[in-house]
């Protein structure tokens, strides 16, 4: 029984129906009634705007695979090197280990590359709903 339809509205009532109803205002609700079966025919009336902004591009930093860069790192040193470096991650204090960090991170922000890619605009709301007084009514 997971079927929500929204059928006849279009895409600024469905974004208006879907914010009145967010996840704050569910929760509360939520908290008023028990556990079982609810069933629901009513009729609500949302008013105010809905602001949808222009899409833009920002900057998407590809990822780096950290245990991939370090497999290959590894898999270019000997056997000793390694066993030297693993000793001196367990051994090193934490201020020295911070600095390491920062050295690499920035070796490896040098490497990424940089890739545009369009965001959707945002989209804000000022609405409020109210229950249909005749709604028993009107149903009919």
């Amino acid at each position: 029984m997971a079927s929500n339809k929204v059928n006849g509205l279009s895409a600024v009532e469905t974004i208006a129906l879907s914010t009145v109803v967010a996840s704050k205002v569910k929760s509360a609700a939520r908290n008023e009634i028990g556990p079982g079966i609810h069933e629901v025919n009513t009729l609500v009336r949302i008013n105010g705007q809905i602001k949808v902004g222009e899409d833009y591009p920002k900057p998407q930093v590809n990822k780096i695979d950290w245990i991939g860069l370090l497999a290959v790192a590894l898999s270019k040193l000997n056997g000793v090197t390694v066993e030297s470096l693993i000793e001196e991650y367990e051994t090193s204090d934490g201020v020295n280990l911070k600095a390491i960090k920062d050295a690499a991170q920035a070796k490896v922000d040098d490497l990424k590359g940089k890739t545009m890619q369009m965001d959707r605009g945002r989209v804000t709301t000022n609405l409020t709903a109210e229950a249909v007084e005749d709604a028993d009514r009107l149903a009919k």
